[in-house]
């Protein structure tokens, strides 16, 4: 579970965004960027991995394929503090590919997506 609002300023923060355009606590404004629930898939993934005692080090791995599905009118309802739950599971007929969903609010579907990674050896020459 992660609290979205301070994830997402230092997500603008980090691209030289002016935060302002997307955040205003007094003005209780929370317009999050479209994609941005779905960039900390990223983050689940990774530990997902390391509970795993995936070694990074030895089988660094890339994204490879990201097929996202966000649901905007939910997007339009967040709120600065509300929990975003993130699920992920491997695929079994897919190695290296995991569904995932975003989970807000009573469990409503934020996002869905499928995200497939593969060994960095394997596409490197």
């Amino acid at each position: 579970m992660t609290r979205i609002a301070s994830n997402a300023k230092n997500f603008l923060c980090a691209t030289f965004i002016d935060q302002s355009l997307y955040f205003d606590e007094l003005n209780d404004k929370a317009d999050f960027p479209e994609i941005f629930p779905c960039s900390l898939i990223s983050c689940a993934l990774l530990e997902k991995a390391l509970k795993n005692h995936h070694d990074f080090e030895k089988k660094p791995m890339v994204y490879t394929t990201h097929q996202l599905s966000i649901d905007r009118m939910l997007l339009s309802q967040l709120k600065s503090n509300d929990a975003l739950h993130i699920l992920a599971r491997e695929l079994s007929d897919q190695p290296d590919s995991y569904e995932c969903y975003g989970l807000i609010h009573d469990n409503q579907v934020l996002y869905r997506g499928i995200i497939s990674l593969t060994s960095l050896q394997n596409i490197l020459p």
